[in-house]
C-alpha cells in the first residue's frame, strides 16, 4: 500500500499548543509538561510576547519545544483563534500524533501521563472529538453558555455586516453544527483541552483553518474550535468532574492545590490565584512536589 504524507511524518505521541504572551515564557508549564507526560512530546509554543528573552528561552530550552509566531494580529479572541489555527496547521503538516492538548501557560501539569487518559477515552468513545471543561464545571455545576450565544448572534446577524464573509462563514458552521445537535454558544474551556487528531485532519480537510476573517472577532477561540469540533460530527465530552484528571475553571483555582492532587487531578487552571493564595505561591507548591527534569 502506497505511503500517505501523513504515514510519512515524524511521530509523537502528544503534540502540545501552547499560546505564549509578553506575561509568563511558560517555563514552568514547559517543566511540567516534562516532567509528567510522555517523553514522547512536541510543545508548539506561540510566540506574540515580543520579548527578545522569551524568544532565546523557547528557541533554546529544549529540541522538542519549537517556537511559532503568533499571526500577528492583536487580542486575545479572534486574533488568538487566528494564530491557534496556523498552529493547527503546522502540526498537521509536521507530526503525526495520538492527541493533542492545547493548554495556557496558567495552567500545570499535576499528575503522571494524563494523555494516556485522554487517549483511552477517545479510543473507547471514536464520536468525542474534544475533552474539557463542558457542560459541568469542576463542582458539578451547569455551564452558561449565554454570553457566548450572545457574541455569536452579534456576528450573525445584521450587526455582523460590518465584515459579511466571516458572519457569512460562520453561519454557515453553525448550520453545519446544528445537524448533529449542536446548541449556540456551547464550548469546552479553552485553558486546557485534548483535542482527537481525526477532528483536526476534518477542520484541515474542509479549509476551516485558514480563518483570517476572524482576527477582529469578539468570539474566543475556545467557542469556534468547539464549534468546528461539532460541525464535523465530533461530540464535546466532560473530562473535569468527580474523578476525571482535569481540575479546571476560567479564572483561578477550583479547589486547593492539596485537593486537587487529593483529587487526583493531573491538569489545573488557572493558577494565578486561589482564594488568598497568590500565583508564586502555588506555583512553589506544585513545583516542590514535582518529579526533577533532567
Amino acid at each position: 500500500m502506497e505511503k500517505t504524507h501523513k504515514d510519512t511524518l515524524p511521530h509523537c505521541t502528544l503534540l502540545v499548543v501552547m499560546p505564549v504572551g509578553p506575561d509568563d515564557s511558560g517555563a514552568d508549564t514547559i517543566e511540567s509538561i516534562f516532567a509528567y507526560c510522555t517523553s514522547s512530546v512536541i510543545i508548539l509554543a506561540i510566540d506574540d510576547s515580543k520579548d527578545a528573552a522569551i524568544r532565546t528561552f523557547l528557541e533554546t530550552v529544549d529540541p522538542r519545544v519549537i517556537r511559532l509566531p503568533s499571526a500577528g494580529f492583536r487580542g486575545i479572541r479572534g486574533a488568538l483563534f487566528c494564530s491557534i489555527a496556523d498552529a493547527y496547521e503546522y502540526a498537521l503538516q509536521h507530526y503525526s500524533f495520538d492527541v493533542l492538548l492545547r493548554i495556557d501557560t496558567d495552567a500545570l501539569i499535576t499528575g503522571p501521563r494524563p494523555e494516556a487518559d485522554a487517549i483511552a477515552t477517545l479510543l473507547q468513545d471514536p464520536s468525542i472529538g474534544m475533552l474539557g471543561s463542558y457542560r459541568y464545571s469542576y463542582e458539578g455545576k451547569r455551564r452558561n453558555f449565554n454570553i457566548v450565544a450572545q457574541g455569536m448572534f452579534r456576528e450573525t446577524s445584521l450587526l455582523g455586516l460590518s465584515n459579511s464573509t466571516r458572519r457569512k462563514r460562520l453561519n454557515g458552521w453553525i448550520q453545519s453544527a446544528k445537524k448533529y445537535g449542536y446548541e449556540r454558544g456551547e464550548h469546552c474551556l479553552g485553558a486546557a483541552i485534548y483535542l482527537r487528531p481525526e477532528t483536526l485532519h476534518a477542520m484541515h480537510a474542509a479549509g476551516d483553518l485558514h480563518v483570517r476573517e476572524f482576527h477582529d472577532s469578539v468570539i474566543s477561540e475556545d467557542h469556534l474550535f468547539s464549534l468546528l469540533t461539532i460541525r464535523h460530527g465530533y461530540k464535546l465530552a466532560d473530562f473535569v468532574t468527580g474523578d476525571l484528571p482535569m481540575g479546571i475553571q476560567w479564572r483561578g483555582l477550583p479547589d486547593s492545590p492539596e485537593n486537587l492532587l487529593k483529587r487526583g487531578k493531573k491538569i489545573v487552571h488557572s493558577i494565578k490565584f486561589y482564594k488568598d493564595m497568590p500565583q508564586a505561591e502555588i506555583r512553589a507548591y506544585f513545583k516542590k512536589r514535582r518529579p526533577r527534569v533532567h
